[in-house]
This record gives C-alpha cells, structure tokens and sequence, in this order.
C-alpha cells in the first residue's frame, strides 16, 4: 500500500492535480460544491476535501471563490 498522499488542501484545483498525479495518485472524483457562477466571473476552484480512497486513487472536492485578493491602492 502507498503512504499517505501529499494534502492539497487548499490549493487550486488544476495545482492539486499536478501534485497528485507527480505523485503517482490517480484523481477518481471531482465533485464541485457551491453556486455555479456565470463565465463572466473570474472564478478559481480550490481544494476543500480531499479523500482517499480503498483503490489507492483520490476524490476530491473543489469550491469556487470568485473574491480574489488585490493590493491596496496607495492614495496621495
């Protein structure tokens, strides 16, 4: 049996496959939880669960955030 994958969450969802699959796990799921949002949005998914599973391959669950952290503007 493998030991323990690497946690990954909170990363973005495509990040965490990357790791995962360097890796050597095989992503089985992929379930989305939350609003869907419109295309418009500038949305990233990340990481809140991640489970393994008895066949040695990995669900994971993925959340949209669409507020995306920016700088302050400096005011003069």
């Amino acid at each position: 049996m493998k030991g323990a994958p690497f946690d990954t969450t909170g990363f973005a969802l495509g990040r965490a496959e990357e790791i995962l699959q360097e890796q050597g796990w095989k992503v089985r799921s992929i379930t989305r939880i939350g609003s869907a949002g419109s295309d418009a949005d500038a949305r990233r998914e990340l990481v809140v669960r991640q489970t393994r599973r008895e066949d040695n391959s990995i669900d994971l669950v993925v959340a949209g955030v669409w507020a995306i952290a920016r700088k302050p503007k400096t005011v003069t």
